[in-house]
């Protein structure tokens, strides 16, 4: 009789189990210890798309169950959810609002607080951006709107002559886009007000741009729309429009940017065939310094973040790099735990402002490392394949998996 009643209560337990909600936030568990760090891992439904920090200390992320979540990002609980059309292109958090969107079913915008603000079934955007409170800036296949953030109506229209518009960065307020394949605009990102038209030699990539110290870094293209085939750096004044440097062309070319340097990856057909690039630091003055690592071609984003001492930057074949600004000398180089059975996937870096770590995301692990000396502090298994980390603040990386969300905590930086 006793055994019979332990059956039925294990029963009973095992049914309550799996009747907990499936979106429940839970700590994470290092493989090593490591006391400073506190983090939690939230797992929704389905796998996580995007995801993006914006304010009250919120995190907001975009999953392929159809559904936006809103967490807490010191404990992981869920504060609101809404339901969301499939498979969204982007989510983009500002001050007030969260807007996703797609190509087909357009653009969706919520409140911070969750409830459904405004909608705009016409548009079919490629790229968001906003610049200022309260607007939007979103390119199409036709052209470049201006949209008042709190109500969705269009303000101001730039018609393209492209096959598609193109929208590159914002800075201090202001936006830069293409609308025909040689020029390059600038307009004030509250107003609309046009600033400045730059006349280009050659096209620029839709890939983006990125205004460092009040230049506009870009990459040229021989053959307009070709990205990835010949290219060369661009650099121009933001504040005029004018040309300050052009670098060589390049049978391909990628970069990355963090402070004031420029991380190049270069290729020929030879070295493409191979495998490997050819890697190129630069200062913006357009001054190539010493290279410091070389890896192979897979498309990685975040793979180089600096401080004022150094540069880290996380090769393709996983060695990471501490190369110091003062003496232009390698400081050291590491191969974080388990990445010798991961060569052919990417990873990626991040460093919190004011913090002594690196954080280091391999598929499936993260490790810290003492920025200073190197030094494995911890590692652990993330549950699942990494993707690009987000710093949200001083003490706060997420890291997108599979099918969870990691958030990884500094308490004391």
């Amino acid at each position: 009789m006793a055994l019979a009643r332990r059956a039925q209560l294990w029963v009973l337990l095992s049914a309550m189990v799996l009747l907990l909600p499936c979106c429940a936030a839970r700590p994470m568990k290092p493989s090593r210890q490591c006391m400073q760090f506190d983090a939690w891992r939230f797992t929704p439904p389905a796998r996580v798309a995007s995801a993006a920090f914006g304010a009250q200390d919120r995190l907001t992320i975009c999953a392929t169950d159809e559904r936006l979540y809103a967490l807490d990002t010191r404990s992981g609980a869920m504060i609101w959810s809404a339901s969301i059309p499939p498979r969204a292109d982007g989510l983009v958090v500002t001050l007030d609002s969260v807007i996703v969107w797609n190509g087909q079913w357009g653009v969706r915008c919520f409140t911070v607080g969750g409830k459904k603000s405004w909608a705009r079934a016409d548009l079919r955007p490629t790229s968001i951006l906003s610049p200022v409170p309260d607007r939007l800036w979103i390119a199409t296949n036709k052209d470049v709107l201006l949209l008042d953030g709190k109500s969705g109506i269009t303000l101001k229209s730039f018609p393209a002559q492209l096959k598609r518009a193109c929208l590159l960065a914002e800075s201090l307020g202001a936006v830069y886009f293409c609308t025909e394949n040689d020029q390059l605009r600038k307009c004030d990102g509250k107003t609309g007000r046009m600033q400045w038209v730059a006349k280009l030699e050659y096209s620029l990539s839709s890939q983006g741009a990125s205004v460092l110290d009040g230049k506009l870094i870009a990459t040229n293209l021989r053959e307009p729309g070709l990205v990835g085939g010949p290219g060369r750096l661009l650099c121009l004044d933001a504040s005029s429009g004018a040309v300050l440097w052009k670098g060589e062309w390049l049978e391909g070319v990628e970069w990355h940017s963090s402070s004031n340097l420029l991380f190049v990856e270069s290729w020929s057909a030879d070295s493409l065939e191979s495998g490997h690039f050819i890697s190129s630091l630069y200062d913006l003055g357009g001054s190539r310094l010493p290279s410091f690592s070389k890896g192979v071609v897979t498309g990685r984003n975040n793979v180089l973040v600096s401080d004022e001492e150094a540069v880290y930057y996380l090769s393709g074949d996983f060695h990471l790099y501490a190369y110091s600004l003062r003496t232009r000398t390698l400081l050291w180089e590491r191969m974080p735990p388990h990445s010798e059975e991961l060569i052919a996937s990417p990873g990626s870096i991040a460093l919190p402002a004011n913090s002594d770590f690196i954080y280091c995301f391999t598929p499936y692990y993260v490790s810290v490392f003492d920025k200073t000396s190197g030094k494995l502090v911890c590692d652990w298994d993330s549950g699942g394949y990494t993707g690009e980390a987000v710093v949200g603040s001083k003490d706060v990386i997420l890291v997108p998996s599979w099918n969870n969300l990691v958030v990884v905590h500094l308490s004391s930086p």
